[in-house]
């Protein structure tokens, strides 16, 4: 990783010399001021690799590559497997606590990754992006695009200019509209993400035991679905249970409780009036991972 300083001396363009002087404007003349060193931007050097690298990986022998450039050490490299399983759990937690009710009646929730381009509806205003993605597409993209992993340090995440509540958050004008967006969220997570770990685990034994046969290969995704519904249901607000034929996963909204006028991943009531219990996603089981 290189860290580069701030320059004190630049040109700038004159609609940045404006905004930087109406922000200096603000700042009161008898005002502290920073004077350490700063950080303008965060590099990540050649011993690092896009999570989404062993999603679209073409052979054994690239993800052997990858994991290589990562590190030499059997313990980093589960340690840091063992991070991007935790992150599961995160990404869930954090769907479900940052929800909230907004001013004009709706919902918003914090932005992490870019799923809302499956939000989109076709010029006839049908979800047809959103039913290729749950049936037809599997993209880790979404997320892993912006999941760096670096060798001797771990994983982070890069998109923060959208890891906020507002205004960047993604917006929903109903209950059924925030549990179509959730669902789709949870699919990345739970089997997107998941397949990316699986994949990784892969280029792991690869690297360390030299094969990794299609009987291995369903057993490391077996038991990484295991850690992971053992790592989410430690969460006060999440209920993750794998069955022989769905993926169910309950989730509860501390911010909100209650919604009025669930979707098809919801419940209502044959009044057509909802409840009040917590939306329950459903999404079908994952197939065995073969590389």
């Amino acid at each position: 990783m290189k860290f580069a300083p701030t320059l004190e001396r630049v040109a700038h363009a004159p609609s940045y010399a404006r905004s930087l002087a109406i922000v200096s404007a603000a700042v009161r003349a008898t005002g502290e001021l920073y004077a350490k060193q700063t950080v303008s931007e965060l590099r990540y050097a050649a011993g690092s690799v896009r999570a989404v690298y062993f999603e679209t990986a073409s052979s054994d022998e690239r993800l052997r590559e990858l994991c290589s450039r990562l590190s030499d050490n059997a313990d980093e490299l589960y340690r840091t497997l063992d991070s991007m399983l935790q992150d599961s759990r995160r990404y869930l937690d954090l769907l479900a606590a940052s929800t909230r009710r907004n001013g004009s009646g709706g919902y918003s929730w914090t932005k992490v990754g870019d799923i809302s381009l499956t939000f989109r509806r076709d010029h006839a205003g049908r979800p047809t992006l959103a039913r290729d993605y749950r049936n037809v597409y599997r993209r880790a993209w979404y997320l892993a695009k912006d999941e760096i992993i670096v060798g001797g340090v771990g994983k982070f995440f890069i998109d923060m200019e959208n890891f906020r509540s507002w205004p960047g958050a993604y917006q929903a004008a109903s209950a059924e509209e925030l549990w179509f967006e959730h669902e789709l969220f949870v699919l990345n997570v739970l089997r997107d993400h998941v397949r990316v770990c699986t994949r990784f685990f892969v280029a792991i034994e690869l690297k360390l035991e030299g094969r990794c046969d299609r009987r291995r290969r369903c057993e490391l995704q077996t038991l990484l679905m295991a850690r992971t519904v053992a790592s989410v249901n430690q969460s006060p607000w999440l209920s993750l249970d794998v069955g022989r034929n769905a993926v169910e996963l309950v989730v509860r909204y501390p911010e909100i409780g209650p919604c009025a006028g669930t979707g098809s991943s919801g419940h209502r009531s044959e009044s057509g009036t909802s409840d009040s219990r917590p939306p329950i996603f459903r999404i079908g089981r994952f197939t065995p991972f073969v590389a």
